[in-house]
């Protein structure tokens, strides 16, 4: 019988990649899958496109990371936020007569990085994606 590896150990949050694990829980890409390696804290790609990391992967156990793009809330609470950030009316109003109806998520990311807003939304995009992505680092026990 062979003895059952031991559960990884928590990595200290300053050796996580959180950038790469942002990436990989928006990656929506269908032919490819992102691995955490609790080892090193980096995520890995492996997909139809890539094959870079299949050395490394193979080389331990890794978890699955979970498809999560950013959620819609996000650009509600922005716009509720947008007097905290400095952000001037005319801008507000240009974004938001982009973000409203079918398909306004996309058209808001379209627009929002050409904007006077660009610096606050990435900001505030990072701040949510990254603590979405310890929380689930955190349930995994991972972090």
């Amino acid at each position: 019988m062979v003895p059952a590896s031991p559960a990884p150990q928590p990595r200290p949050v300053d050796d996580i990649d959180v950038e790469s694990l942002i990436l990989a829980r928006n990656d929506v890409h269908p032919d490819g899958d992102w691995w955490f390696d609790p080892r090193t804290g980096r995520s890995l790609y492996y997909g139809v496109d890539d094959d870079t990391d299949l050395p490394a992967l193979v080389e331990g156990v890794h978890v699955l990371i979970p498809c999560e793009p950013q959620p819609r809330s996000d650009v509600d609470d922005f716009f509720a936020a947008a007097d905290e950030f400095g952000i001037d009316e005319d801008t507000i109003a240009d974004l938001y007569a982009a973000y409203r109806g079918k398909g306004g998520l996309r058209r808001f990311r379209d627009r929002v990085g050409a904007s006077a807003a660009a610096d606050a939304w990435a900001r505030f995009t990072v701040e949510r994606e990254t603590a979405r992505a310890m929380a689930w680092l955190a349930s995994r026990g991972l972090a």
